[in-house]
């Protein structure tokens, strides 16, 4: 897996993202890692770095069951704010309903669909697509 500049994990577990991160930050692959515990102000972020031309973090990961807005919600504001073009969705979930992964399939943003907790192979296989 090359190394990436930015991943982005929305998702309002603590202990998830806490072991994500060290997951991440141990594989050596990433420079920056941002963690949002609350969906808008993830997209909020999104929509700044899109006003200002900077650049979108190569690869979000991005939890289903959310308060507020939950992932599917998160897609579909993405896409209404134009902001799916150039983003690369991993949904990243506890969630084991087949639905979920069909309807994550719909989302032309969506690269992949990963089971918590983070494996870092299953992670690879999709980066290196």
């Amino acid at each position: 897996m090359l190394k990436l500049n930015e991943i982005m994990i929305v998702d309002d577990d603590d202990i998830s993202n806490f072991i994500t991160q060290k997951c991440l930050e141990n594989s050596g692959t990433v420079e920056r890692i941002t963690v949002y515990q609350d969906s808008p102000v993830a997209i909020n972020e999104l929509i700044e770095k899109r006003k200002k031309n900077t650049e979108l973090p190569e690869y979000i990961l991005l939890d289903i069951n959310m308060p507020y807005i939950d992932g599917f919600d998160f897609l579909d504001l993405c896409e209404s704010s134009n902001l799916h073009e150039g983003l690369n969705v991993i949904m990243y979930t506890s969630s084991l309903r087949q639905e979920d992964r069909k309807k994550a399939s719909t989302y032309s943003s969506v690269k992949g669909y990963l089971e918590k907790p983070l494996q870092m192979e299953a992670l690879r296989a999709i980066v290196n697509k």
